[in-house]
């Protein structure tokens, strides 16, 4: 639930209306600049708002967003497939329009099968849209938009990208993400195995190094639009089968998380 105009009116100065809002999995908070509009979008996969709500000692930031601002469950799509939710979710349009439908699609007229890239899909991003009209977007690891864009100000993509230069838009991003020790994601296959510590080594050091990122490009970019993405919470979900067994690592995520 968002505040209606004339609440938001009497909560906030004139002038502060619009596309003002600090979304985060569900979270909307306004925005603390009031005079230029920017958006950052920080999203936290796999984690379920249910699990903030009943832990607001281990997220006390999400959960002031929650109460300053608005906080809810949000809804999917069909089919509820990583590689067709982020599409749907970067532009606005169902499957049917995106032209993504999930991990593996069939070509047109033929049995013939492929992995869905960014290059596949056929709307506009939000990136797109806010470059188009003249402004700044810096976006971080949103899975499924591999290759990474030359048109908007700085670009890394997510999820299914080969390697970290093949990730970046640029020379000089690949480096900083180099020295920072920027990795496109955790290494699942630690987490088939019996002991899970080293997996839970490398997921830290995986959000570590994403949290770092982030911070820096927040503070260096001249950005209105901030996309980034938290996958690696996702794969701790997965990898530990489930929230129960989550609980008792808490610290792979909530250390960084309560920064956020």
């Amino acid at each position: 639930m968002i505040e209606s105009p004339g609440n938001r009116e009497a909560k906030y100065p004139k002038g502060f209306l619009g596309p003002e809002y600090f979304p985060c999995h569900g979270f909307i908070r306004p925005n603390s600049r009031q005079f230029r509009h920017r958006v950052v979008f920080l999203g936290i996969d796999g984690v379920p708002y249910d699990l903030i709500e009943r832990h607001p000692d281990v997220f006390p930031n999400l959960t002031a967003i929650a109460e300053e601002g608005s906080g809810g469950q949000i809804s999917s799509i069909v089919p509820p497939e990583s590689s067709a939710c982020w599409p749907s979710l970067t532009t606005g349009k169902n499957p049917g329009q995106t032209g993504v439908y999930g991990f593996q699609d069939r070509k047109s007229d033929s049995y013939e099968t492929y992995v869905p890239m960014g290059s596949h899909v056929q709307a506009d991003r939000i990136w797109d849209l806010v470059t188009a009209n003249g402004r700044n977007t810096s976006v971080f690891n949103v899975p499924v938009t591999f290759p990474p864009s030359p048109r908007i100000q700085r670009h890394v993509s997510g999820f299914l990208s080969p390697s970290v230069e093949d990730a970046t838009s640029s020379t000089e991003l690949q480096q900083t993400l180099e020295n920072l020790d920027y990795r496109i994601d955790v290494n699942a296959q630690l987490g088939h195995d019996d002991d899970k510590q080293a997996f839970i080594d490398n997921a830290r050091k995986t959000l570590e190094a994403r949290y770092k990122t982030f911070v820096q490009y927040l503070a260096q970019d001249d950005w209105d639009l901030f996309f980034g993405v938290f996958m690696t919470t996702d794969r701790v979900i997965d990898l530990l089968h489930g929230l129960q067994a989550v609980g008792s690592h808490h610290g792979i995520s909530a250390s960084l998380l309560l920064r956020v």
